[in-house]
């Protein structure tokens, strides 16, 4: 995985939220989704 890859996945989450799409934990529950399935591509 790369730095900016990631780093644009949590940005979307932590603006998705504030945005008012979605809850926190359902954005943060997707983040962590993604980000597992970045580090198994080989991070």
């Amino acid at each position: 995985i790369k730095y900016n890859e990631a780093s644009s996945q949590f940005w979307n989450a932590v603006h998705n939220t504030l945005s008012g799409d979605g809850t926190a934990a359902d954005n943060l529950a997707d983040l962590e989704a993604t980000l597992t399935k970045l580090k198994d591509r080989g991070w």
